[in-house]
C-alpha cells in the first residue's frame, strides 16, 4: 500500500517537473517543434505543436532581387492573423530603416505575404524577421525569432554600340563603375532593351539584319547569344521594344517601314508570321522608334514623313493581341502647314494618356493625347531650345511629370501640364569642349538620375534630378579610357525594376499561392542537435 502511493506520488511529481520544464524550455526556444511535440504527447499533452517556417522567398542569403520583390513566407500550420502586425513581423534595410508595406495572407492562413509600398533601393540588404509574437490559429508561438535576408540587384546600364559590342556597367546612387563589367559578343547592335524580368538582354542588329537574345546574370551578359533569328530578306531592324509580359518583342525595320513581331521563349526568340507597314510617305525609309503602352495592349511606331494625303505624320499606333499587331491610326497633321512639323519624327516617349514625339526636322516637341490606343493631336508643340544639328533624344521620369530632351550639346528638362503643354525648367549645358553633342538619354527607375551617351567619345555620363532640374555637373563620369569604347551608341537600356516569383504556383480555383517544394525549415535545423541531449533527459525520467 505504501509502495503504492509512493509511486503514484513520485509518478505525480515527475508529471509536474515534466509539464513545468516543457513549458520552461518552449519559452526560452531551446528545443524544435518535434521534440517539445514528442514530450507534450509523452505527458498526454497532445495537439501542442510549434509553427514553423517551411519557406521563404525571397530565399535566405539570395541576391539580385529586383526592386519591387513581394515577401512571401509559408509555414507547417495555419497562424493567427490577429498577431502579425508591424511590430512582429518587420522588413528592415541595411541601415536599420523599417520598411513600410501591407500585411495579407492566403493558403488557408498559412502564407504569409508582405508587399513593400514602394520600390526597394538597388543594391541593398533587406531583412524580414518574424518576432515570438506571432501565434499559430491554436495559439502556439515560434519557437524563437526567426529572420532571413536577401539583396536587391544593383543597377546596369547597357549600351549598344555600331561596331558590334554591348556593354554593361554597374550603377548605384548615380556612381558608375569606371570600366564595363562585360562586353556582349554582339553582331553589329543598333538597339538594346531589357525583358521585365531582368534576365535576358534582346539587341537589333541592323547591319547583319538579325535579332539577338542574351542571358543576364548580376548585369553580366552571355558570351554568345542564345538566339539569333531573321525576319526576312533585307530586314535591318533599327530599334527594339519588349512586351510588359516578356513574351513578345516589337522590332521596326528601316528598310522596309515594317514593325514586326517575334514571340519569346526563356529568352529565345522566333519571328510570328505576320508583320505590318507603318503608313510613311513614298520613298522615305521609315519605322524608327518603338514603344509598348504599359498595358500591353498598344503599340506606338515614330518615323517617316506625312503628307496632307494620308494624313499622318511621324507617328502611328498599333492594337496589339497575343502578339500580333493592327493598324489603328496615326497622329493627325496641324490645320495649317505654314510652320507646322510634317517630316521625320525620331523619337517618343509615354507619360501617362500622352505620347511625345520629337519632330527631328522642324525642331519641335509636339504632344498626343491617347484614347483607346487612337491619338490626336493635342495642339501643343514645343520649339527646340537649342539649333540641333543631330537627332534630338527624350525621356520621361518614372512619375509622368517631367521630360528630358537631348539637343545639341545641351538636355533642357521640362514639366509636363494638361493636355501636353511644356514648361522650361532649365537647360544643362553637357557637350562643350571634352565632350561631343550627346545621345540617348534615360532615366532611372527611381527617377534621381539621368544617364547620357556621346556622339564618337564613347562617354557616359550620370546627372542628378532634382524637381525635374539637371545638376549642372555631372555626379559621375566614363571617360574614354578604353579605346575600344569609342565610337557612337546607337541606344541605351537599363535594369527594370520587375519581380517574379518562378517557384511559386498559384491555385486557379482557389488562388492559393505555394510553393513548388518544402525545403526543410533552417530554424528546425539550427535547434534540433543542441535540444537533442534535453530531451533524452527528460525522455528517461518518463521511463
Amino acid at each position: 500500500m505504501i509502495s503504492s502511493i509512493r509511486k503514484t506520488w513520485f509518478d505525480k511529481i515527475r508529471l509536474s517537473i515534466l509539464v513545468s520544464a516543457f513549458f520552461a524550455l518552449s519559452l526560452l526556444g531551446g528545443m524544435p517543434a518535434a521534440s517539445l511535440s514528442k514530450v507534450a504527447n509523452a505527458a498526454g499533452l497532445s495537439g501542442l505543436k510549434r509553427p514553423s517556417v517551411i519557406y521563404t522567398n525571397p530565399k535566405n542569403r539570395s541576391s539580385g532581387i529586383l526592386l519591387n520583390a513581394k515577401v512571401f513566407v509559408k509555414f507547417n500550420k495555419a497562424m493567427d492573423r490577429s498577431t502579425f502586425t508591424h511590430f512582429s513581423a518587420y522588413m528592415k534595410g541595411q541601415d536599420g530603416t523599417a520598411v513600410s508595406g501591407t500585411i495579407s495572407f492566403n493558403g488557408a492562413d498559412s502564407v504569409f505575404t508582405f508587399v513593400p509600398s514602394s520600390a526597394l533601393a538597388t543594391g541593398t540588404r533587406y531583412t524580414v524577421t518574424l518576432t515570438r509574437r506571432i501565434k499559430s490559429a491554436e495559439g502556439m508561438r515560434l519557437l524563437r525569432k526567426y529572420s532571413f535576408s536577401f539583396t536587391t540587384i544593383g543597377d546596369f546600364i547597357y549600351a549598344a554600340q555600331g561596331n558590334g559590342n554591348v556593354f554593361s556597367w554597374s550603377v548605384s546612387g548615380g556612381k558608375l563603375s569606371f570600366s564595363p563589367l562585360s562586353i556582349g559578343s554582339g553582331e553589329g547592335a543598333d538597339s538594346v532593351a531589357i525583358d521585365p524580368s531582368g534576365k535576358y538582354l534582346y539587341a537589333a542588329n541592323a547591319n547583319m539584319g538579325t535579332v539577338s537574345s542574351y542571358s543576364i546574370h548580376n548585369g553580366v551578359l552571355s558570351r554568345r547569344p542564345l538566339s539569333t533569328t531573321e525576319r526576312n530578306s533585307g530586314f535591318e531592324p533599327y530599334h527594339l521594344a519588349v512586351d510588359p509580359s516578356g513574351k513578345f518583342i516589337y522590332v521596326t525595320d528601316w528598310n522596309t517601314g515594317t514593325v514586326s513581331s517575334f514571340s519569346v521563349d526563356k529568352g529565345v526568340l522566333s519571328p510570328n508570321t505576320v508583320s505590318v507597314t507603318a503608313p510613311t510617305s513614298s520613298g522615305f525609309k521609315g519605322a524608327i522608334d518603338v514603344i509598348v503602352d504599359p498595358s500591353g495592349r498598344y503599340l506606338y511606331v515614330d518615323g517617316g514623313a506625312g503628307d496632307a494625303v494620308n494624313g499622318f505624320h511621324g507617328a502611328s499606333s498599333y492594337s496589339i493581341s497575343n502578339g500580333i499587331l493592327s493598324l489603328l491610326g496615326g497622329a493627325y497633321n496641324y490645320p495649317s502647314q505654314d510652320n507646322i512639323p510634317t517630316e521625320s519624327a525620331e523619337s517618343i516617349v509615354q507619360s501617362g494618356n500622352l505620347l511625345f514625339v520629337a519632330e527631328t526636322d522642324y525642331g519641335y516637341i509636339s504632344s498626343y493625347g491617347i484614347n483607346g490606343g487612337m491619338l490626336e493631336y493635342t495642339g501643343n508643340s514645343t520649339p527646340y531650345e537649342s539649333s540641333s544639328t543631330g537627332r534630338v533624344f527624350l525621356a520621361v521620369d518614372p512619375s509622368g511629370k517631367y521630360l528630358f530632351a537631348s539637343e545639341n550639346n545641351n538636355i533642357v528638362s521640362y514639366s509636363i501640364g494638361d493636355n501636353g503643354v511644356l514648361t522650361k525648367l532649365n537647360e544643362t549645358a553637357i557637350g562643350y569642349g571634352r565632350l561631343a553633342n550627346p545621345n540617348y538619354i534615360i532615366v532611372d527607375p527611381s527617377g534621381k538620375y539621368l544617364y547620357v551617351t556621346y556622339y564618337s567619345t564613347g562617354n557616359l555620363s550620370a546627372y542628378s534630378i532634382k524637381d525635374g532640374m539637371l545638376s549642372a555637373e555631372p555626379v559621375s563620369e566614363i571617360g574614354n579610357a578604353n579605346a575600344t569604347l569609342s565610337g557612337d551608341y546607337s541606344s541605351i537600356a537599363i535594369t527594370p525594376q520587375v519581380f517574379q516569383h518562378p517557384k511559386w504556383t498559384v491555385n486557379p480555383t482557389s488562388s492559393v499561392q505555394s510553393p513548388l517544394n518544402n525545403p526543410a525549415s533552417e530554424e528546425t535545423k539550427k535547434v534540433k542537435n543542441s535540444a537533442k541531449p534535453i530531451f533524452n533527459f527528460f525522455q528517461n525520467l518518463l521511463k
